[in-house]
């Protein structure tokens, strides 16, 4: 109230007073009216009236220029909030602007209800990254390898157009969380458990592939062995399995004969798929089914089944949305909380250079001949001898006076000679040097009870990388080491074809 009394007579002196001239002359005339004698008391009722009447004038006056005052600042304040809110609009005009730059808007998807031969969908499977621009989903899979009934729900998203980038969040059983981001630069790689994030420079990778046909797809190199030229796809895995599903495919259905349509026309999430069913005989399975997005050649659904039709391995979608806006600002993880795990540094031991190559090959028509010289050359030497397991690779080392043997093996069930799986055996003395190599030095997270098997005692760890297990053990005998590793062959699996690990002969 103060303040407003304040500014109302600021007001009243800039206006009304400021203009008012007050003379020596009338300085005469108010001295004057002051010694003038008292009047009679027969005016004084006149003179009552009249200062009634002035202060009933001067009120008014007041109050006029009281209501003309609060008018002018009333209008100044509605013109200082509306300048004020034409800012605010403007701020979230700018902010939707740039809002808008970070969303791209892609063309609408289309269904295809049209007949496809088996040639026309597997050649949109091996080349799907050409059939859409963004998508959105989320699944649920499960493999024969994993423990019990464990499973893993994914959640991704993805943008290949405008600004290239994606994420995936993929969650386990136990609600153990991990994470990969990629914005077209950078692909990080994070950990909820330890609360660790991994970071890489991915601005190698690009968009602009050729389209492949068939042919170029599948071949066979000069030893027979077959062989895929794989399309390009973004550095990150979550969403490979459907999205960009070139391996499966490729391990599936490039034998036209072992597979037929079922269903030309099926709708799922909202989407006309084609439904394969197949023969893939493998351990754990024989047979498959895939629901593939006509429009675009995704993998939607599968499923593998046993000899009684029991479901073994399956990805099941939640949810599926294509060329949908995407925000690209998402693709961008918030390291907040969380710390950078640092490469340790190489160090080369100098007894590297100690190590002498005698002899390797891949193949086939040479392999037998090293691995004569190997049980030759090292009486210590095992080899695995189950019928599943085939041998690919051999390798023939020596430090010093003593000598070290490789031994690569493909699981191999339905004699394709196509397959992931991998198992790999290095022998050596205990006392021995050996190099350094990739997958011989993989360590797992999990560690495995210590057990026996043809008299090698072994121990290890295991680990998952979300399209399967490593296992890597270390079997001690004598005075010999023996590690075997493993590309996506469970422990049980491993450990039963251990039982056919023996002594090479």
């Amino acid at each position: 109230m103060d303040k407003e009394l304040k500014h109302i007579k600021e007001e009243i002196n800039d206006e009304l007073l400021n203009h008012i001239s007050f003379k020596e002359q009338h300085i005469h005339q108010v001295l004057h009216s002051i010694n003038k004698p008292k009047p009679s008391k027969k005016f004084q009722m006149k003179n009552k009236f009249g200062a009634v009447l002035s202060f009933a004038v001067v009120t008014l006056m007041f109050s006029g220029i009281s209501f003309f005052v609060g008018t002018q600042l009333q209008q100044r304040n509605d013109e200082k909030k509306m300048a004020d809110e034409i800012k605010v609009d403007e701020k979230k005009t700018e902010t939707k602007k740039e809002r808008e730059k970070s969303v791209y808007i892609p063309p609408d998807k289309e269904e295809n209800y049209e007949d496809m031969t088996k040639e026309e969908i597997l050649t949109k499977m091996i080349n799907s990254i050409d059939y859409f621009e963004t998508a959105k989903g989320k699944y649920q899979v499960h493999y024969s390898f994993y423990e019990d009934h464990a499973f893993e729900i994914v959640e991704y998203s993805l943008s290949m157009k405008n600004q290239l980038g994606g994420y995936g969040i993929t969650t386990n059983e136990k609600g153990e969380i991990r994470e990969e981001y990629y914005n077209g630069e950078k692909v990080w790689m994070l950990s909820d458990s330890s609360k660790t994030y991994r970071e890489f420079q991915a601005s190698g990778w690009h968009l602009g592939g050729t389209t492949l046909s068939l042919d170029q797809a599948f071949s066979m190199d000069s030893e027979g062995t077959p062989y895929t030229d794989y399309r390009e796809s973004p550095p990150f895995s979550a969403a490979d399995a459907t999205l960009f599903p070139y391996e499966i495919a490729s391990n599936y259905t490039r034998d036209l004969n072992q597979w037929e349509i079922e269903n030309q026309n099926e709708e799922l999430l909202g989407h006309n798929t084609l439904v394969i069913k197949g023969i893939k005989y493998t351990r754990d399975f024989q047979s498959f089914r895939f629901w593939v997005d006509k429009d675009t050649g995704i993998l939607l659904k599968y499923e593998t089944y046993n000899g009684n039709g029991e479901v073994v391995d399956y990805l099941h979608p939640l949810s599926l949305e294509v060329n949908i806006p995407v925000n690209s600002e998402i693709f961008s993880p918030d390291l907040e909380g969380y710390e950078e795990e640092k490469d340790p540094i190489d160090v080369v031991d100098p007894r590297e250079a100690e190590v002498v190559h005698v002899a390797g090959t891949k193949s086939p028509e040479e392999i037998d001949d090293v691995f004569a010289l190997m049980k030759k050359d090292m009486p210590f030497l095992f080899e695995f001898t189950h019928p599943d397991l085939q041998l690919s690779s051999a390798s023939y080392e020596t430090f010093k006076d003593y000598k070290i043997g490789y031994l690569y093996y493909m699981l191999d069930r339905d004699g394709d000679k196509n397959s992931s799986q991998m198992l790999s055996v290095r022998v050596h003395h205990k006392d021995s040097y050996v190099r350094s190599i990739g997958s011989f030095e993989l360590i797992g997270d999990t560690r495995i009870s210590p057990f026996s098997l043809n008299d090698i005692q072994w121990e290890g760890t295991v680990m998952n990388d979300g399209e399967g297990d490593w296992v890597h053990l270390t079997g001690k005998k004598g005075e010999y080491i023996y590690d075997v590793v493993n590309q996506h062959i469970s422990l049980k699996e491993t450990q039963e074809f251990l039982e056919n690990f023996k002594a090479a002969e």
